[in-house]
């Protein structure tokens, strides 16, 4: 489903210092998204499943505040609609 938010994301290994963007970290590396969309923030732990030029990122969740899951919850139920 298409879903467009605006998207901090963080490699979180204080060793791990890169500058790049979303579509440059390589798959594996662990980070931290804030990820907002209609004045709400979701903040997330994950780590890239995948990064494709051109196309975007796959991400898996690794942790998730339950507050940041009922908004997240809400925004897909919004999409579905």
């Amino acid at each position: 489903m298409p879903f467009v938010a605006e998207v901090q994301v963080t490699p979180i290994d204080p060793g791990h210092q890169i500058s790049a963007q979303t579509q440059d970290l390589t798959d594996g590396t662990k980070i931290t998204l804030h990820i907002s969309h209609n004045g709400e923030t979701v903040v997330a732990q994950g780590i890239v499943a995948y990064s494709r030029k051109g196309t975007g990122m796959g991400v898996g969740f690794t942790f998730m505040e339950p507050s940041s899951v009922s908004i997240l919850d809400t925004w897909l139920s919004d999409l579905r609609a």
